[in-house]
């Protein structure tokens, strides 16, 4: 490799070579064999040498260009994720402010006097995050077997109550069982939870096979429920199974209420009051 003192003076070198060289064909008008012979040695020389410069030149600039290419990336990388953390952020509080506007709406049509809103504070350790803690006990008027529900739809009901809080057991627990019916047929059917097969989920059972139960029906609960209001969206057919005695089949529901980010729900404290208004509080 040729170093940057040696190209400037092979460069000096070859001009002025061939500047006397110019000048003797402008004086005499004609190319001796001795400038013949000069010409023949310098300029493939100074092809070579140009030749050598244009490709350091080139790989300089490309060496430039990667670490640009670079810098830029890795902007571009910094923006990416901070985006990414913006629009997480953002959906958070856009969650967080829906079920709010739904809690605003039923103060607006006056429904407070039977409903009770509270605030998911914990989960208990003891039960694989199928009973949830709520900011409110007996001292708001809560008691068990109250029915809770957010703005998807039915949560599960109240089994123990403090003073200032109360467990509830949600309708994935094994535990649960409630009378609900196929919104489109009006069939009657019976939702049990499912920890133990699938995560938060719940299941039908004895669904006779002549029955015409599709995948994605809606299930809400049903005037045969004891314990919970008729009308009250519990979730979807997500899949049917044949039974091992081909008499019966079972469903799988996916439940309308997402567990994992239910933050506020609504305690109903009369269910006849409810029952009779239930599309108004839901809608």
């Amino acid at each position: 490799m040729f170093t940057d003192s040696f190209k400037k003076y092979l460069l000096i070198a070859v001009s002025i070579v061939l500047i006397i060289t110019i000048l003797v064909v402008a004086r005499t008008k004609r190319v001796t064999p001795a400038e013949n012979m000069i010409s023949a040695v310098t300029i493939p020389v100074q092809k070579v040498f140009v030749n050598v410069n244009n490709w350091f030149s080139k790989q300089f600039t490309f060496i430039k260009q990667i670490g640009k290419l670079k810098e830029e990336n890795e902007k571009l990388r910094d923006e990416i994720d901070k985006l990414k953390l913006d629009n997480s952020t953002y959906q958070t509080y856009k969650d967080a402010n829906e079920e709010l506007r739904v809690l605003l709406e039923i103060k607006r049509k006056n429904i407070l006097s039977f409903v009770c809103g509270a605030s998911v504070v914990g989960v208990d350790p003891s039960n694989v995050s199928r009973v949830y803690i709520i900011d409110r006990g007996t001292k708001d008027g809560l008691s068990k077997d109250m029915v809770v529900i957010n703005s998807d739809g039915l949560v599960g009901r109240i089994f123990e109550v403090g003073s200032n809080h109360s467990k509830v057991i949600s309708i994935i627990d094994d535990r649960m069982v409630v009378g609900a019916e196929v919104v489109r047929t009006k069939q009657k059917v019976i939702v049990n939870g499912d920890n133990v097969n699938s995560k938060n989920s719940a299941f039908i059972s004895n669904i006779t096979v002549e029955s015409d139960l599709l995948e994605g029906d809606e299930i809400s609960t049903s005037n045969t429920s004891i314990v919970f209001p008729e009308g009250i969206t519990i979730g979807r057919v997500e899949k049917i199974f044949s039974d091992n005695n081909d008499l019966t089949k079972s469903a799988r529901v996916k439940p309308a209420v997402d567990f994992d980010k239910a933050k506020y729900v609504l305690v109903i404290k009369n269910k006849e009051m409810v029952e009779a208004g239930i599309e108004e509080l839901l809608h």
